[in-house]
């Protein structure tokens, strides 16, 4: 058995580094691609018959493989596989497993395939080879032989003998990435160093070095040499790591959740909670939760909890009524405690630019250009507790025209500022 495994994972690494190599190398020619991998013009014949419903390899009938200057075409392939070679012979069960995992891997978003579609997938298999196949039970039979043989080799199936409806792969294997959208994946990985995310994803990045980055093992360090990520952080992420664990399966289960919970003014209490959305705004992770005692929705920063008990054995029924977008969607970041209002703001010519080629929210709309270059916006929005925070980073060049309220706020900030430096600039004269 530890021989056939050691046969099976060197010829799957094969096919997968070929299949890598078609899709990074367009156009490329059949004598190179044969004489690379040490393949037989039938043998490399024989793969590609089995992935023509893959539209980064095939595509319009043709292969994405040049034999003499021209795209090798399916009735190229299927001329020289009827033909046969001086020694073929019909699809041994290393090939048809091969064949097996690969459709069965396809059709894990359709969540498998029936008997008959196997059939149908055999059937061209076999032809494809020269022969016919002798009756629908022995091919049945070859079938079943074939995924007994998947399970002997530890690949989880589910059968309609089980319960389901089609054969499909129990284990969530993850679908094959260009070199390219697999450099972009790990590029985003870096964007939750020091968050709740970096032990989640460090598994992940790992495979992906171990995977895309192994003929060159420098191209991983260097990307994070070469790229730095700008933003707010945790100064001790994993503290909070498994809150946040706790916190997506109570919204994703339907669990309540007892946390001790310290806000902004260093106020400690304990709650019990719903918990229905999760929000992350610039790196830091909130969640929504319904508050029974009061029978409203209450944001949280995950890293202010301070102990958290999941209540597995309990369920709570989903609010139908609730919308984690709609609920965030008219706040200016994730606190929606007030009333909406229409907030108008002037920017200045130095920074208009800027603030025309970003969309801020959802409801921002330009309503004038002045001649000397200064844009006016306008919004509809709660949350002016996180509008008002913004503001101030912008300085002198905005002002704030609507609501009054909100310019009242502003300018009492504004002297604070001012009193500060006014100060001690008088105890230093």
């Amino acid at each position: 058995m530890a021989v056939w495994d050691n046969r099976m994972a060197k010829i799957t690494a094969k096919v997968d580094n070929i299949y890598r190599y078609l899709i990074d190398n367009k156009d490329v020619e059949e004598e190179l691609l044969m004489k690379k991998f040490k393949l037989t013009q039938y043998s490399l014949y024989t793969l590609l018959s089995g992935l023509t419903d893959n539209p980064d390899i095939y595509t319009n009938n043709e292969f994405f493989i040049k034999k003499n200057g021209n795209r090798l075409g399916l009735d190229d392939i299927n001329a020289v596989l009827r033909k046969g070679s001086k020694n073929s012979k019909s699809p041994n069960q290393a090939e048809r497993l091969l064949y097996l995992f690969h459709h069965l891997h396809n059709a894990i978003p359709d969540d498998g395939l029936t008997m008959k579609e196997l059939k149908n997938k055999y059937t061209e298999l076999i032809e494809s080879c020269g022969y016919q196949v002798k009756s629908e039970s022995a091919l049945k039979r070859m079938i079943e032989r074939d995924l007994q043989k998947l399970e002997e080799m530890s690949i989880g199936l589910k059968r309609p003998l089980t319960g389901h409806k089609k054969y499909c792969l129990t284990e969530i294997y993850l679908p094959k990435l260009r070199a390219e959208s697999a450099t972009a994946v790990y590029v985003s990985m870096l964007l939750f160093q020091n968050t709740l995310l970096e032990e989640a994803v460090f598994n992940a990045r790992t495979e992906l070095e171990k995977s895309f980055f192994k003929k060159n093992s420098n191209n991983a360090s260097m990307l994070t040499d070469r790229i730095h990520i700008v933003g707010d952080t945790l100064n001790y992420p994993e503290k909070f790591s498994n809150y946040l664990g706790h916190i997506i399966t109570a919204v994703l289960e339907c669990h309540p959740i007892r946390v001790t919970y310290e806000n902004n003014l260093g106020e400690v209490s304990n709650r019990t909670l719903e918990p229905v959305g999760i929000v992350c705004k610039r790196g830091v992770w909130y969640f929504i939760a319904r508050v029974p005692d009061i029978d409203d929705y209450r944001t949280f920063r995950v890293d202010q909890v301070l102990d958290i008990h999941l209540y597995e054995l309990e369920k709570f029924e989903y609010p139908e009524d609730f919308s984690i977008n709609e609920h965030i969607g008219d706040s200016w970041g994730v606190f929606c405690n007030d009333e909406i209002c229409q907030v108008k703001l002037k920017f200045s010519p130095e920074v208009s630019r800027r603030v025309k080629n970003i969309r801020y929210h959802r409801s921002q709309e330009i309503i004038e250009e002045d001649d000397n270059g200064a844009v006016t916006l306008k919004f509809e929005v709660c949350g002016l507790i996180e509008l008002k925070t913004w503001l101030l980073q912008w300085g002198d060049q905005v002002e704030v025209l609507e609501p009054e309220s909100l310019r009242k706020d502003l300018l009492k900030e504004g002297l604070k500022i001012v009193n500060i430096y006014r100060k001690k600039a008088q105890e230093n004269a």
